[in-house]
């Protein structure tokens, strides 16, 4: 699955149960902005529905590795976005 950084990072949020209005605060955008960022996400990731694209997630251990790149690249080593 080929998501953009900021499709990642929207996916991370997701998972860490912050809504899209939370996140567009969070990472400033418009809250239509994120909408649209988790469509595509969605779509990219050929799943149909959220659930079973985050329990795929999940499951193979992508979620995880995500995170942990997540948190190198902004310098956090504790794991949280």
């Amino acid at each position: 699955m080929n998501l953009t950084i900021q499709q990642t990072q929207i996916v991370l949020l997701i998972s860490e149960g912050m809504s899209s209005n939370e996140i567009a605060k969070h990472i400033n955008l418009r809250p239509h902005t994120v909408a649209n960022h988790r469509k595509m996400a969605l779509k990219r990731s050929g799943f149909r529905n959220w659930c079973h694209f985050m329990a795929e997630l999940g499951m193979s251990g992508k979620l995880m590795r995500w995170k942990e790149l997540h948190a190198i690249s902004n310098g956090n080593t504790n794991g949280h976005l």
